[in-house]
């Protein structure tokens, strides 16, 4: 995933309220934020990655050129928690870290990516991203039938969950902030899969004809029934 200068100018440029000088600098502001939190993400997540692949704290001190102390401080804590993980919802907590994991073992695939938290989606049926999913037009059937069609049963990665997996986690809590809520549901975990991570999931969407406008849209569709619940 590389990021050019140019491409995070359009970005800010596309997504400001207005062209003013002021409404730029602030998106732009917060852009920068959240390419330093995927940054963050990244970097946890493969950090993560050497330490169960047996690597001391010292070694990942210095293949990062920095102190035993420092890298311990900064990462041995996060012990595999999504930023803001206490304001997911129950649901959405168990796509991460229960139903992903049930359906990556489905298909025979050892580890967890994008493709298996969007099929892991269907494990909380009553979920906002199921019924959104399904407005959108598409069913369990077909993301199984895609993901088959670009991944082979049984196929072995290196476990865990892939960085694309992981930066979509993280960055769920992002998008429910601009949502104005409070919470972390499974229909912000479902947009982020499509808010520029790349990866199988998305592609899977965008080949479906599901445009991230159309999720947008159908979301609050559904969150504005009564009967609705994150």
């Amino acid at each position: 995933m590389t990021t050019s200068l140019g491409s995070l100018i359009e970005d800010v440029e596309n997504h400001s309220p207005t062209s003013a000088p002021l409404d730029l600098l602030v998106t732009a502001a917060s852009t920068v934020e959240e390419v330093t939190d995927v940054a963050d993400a990244l970097l946890a997540h493969f950090v993560d990655r050497t330490r169960r692949a047996g690597h001391s704290w010292t070694e990942i001190g210095a293949a990062l050129s920095v102190s035993k102390q420092a890298v311990q401080k900064r990462f041995k804590s996060e012990q595999r928690q999504p930023r803001d993980w206490e304001r997911f919802t129950l649901k959405a907590r168990n796509v991460v870290f229960s139903r992903a994991d049930e359906v990556a073992s489905e298909l025979g695939h050892n580890y967890i990516g994008t493709e298996h938290l969007l099929l892991g989606m269907w494990g909380e049926p009553e979920s906002v991203a199921v019924k959104v999913l399904t407005l959108a037009g598409l069913t369990r059937e077909d993301v199984i039938t895609d993901i088959d069609a670009r991944v082979e049963r049984e196929h072995v990665g290196l476990g865990g969950f892939t960085p694309r997996a992981w930066i979509a986690i993280e960055n769920a809590s992002r998008i429910a902030a601009r949502s104005d809520v409070d919470y972390v549901g499974t229909e912000h975990l479902l947009q982020s899969l499509m808010s520029g991570v790349g990866g199988i999931a998305d592609d899977i969407l965008t080949c479906r004809g599901v445009s991230e406008k159309q999720v947008a849209s159908f979301v609050a569709q559904v969150i504005g029934d009564p009967d609705s619940q994150p």
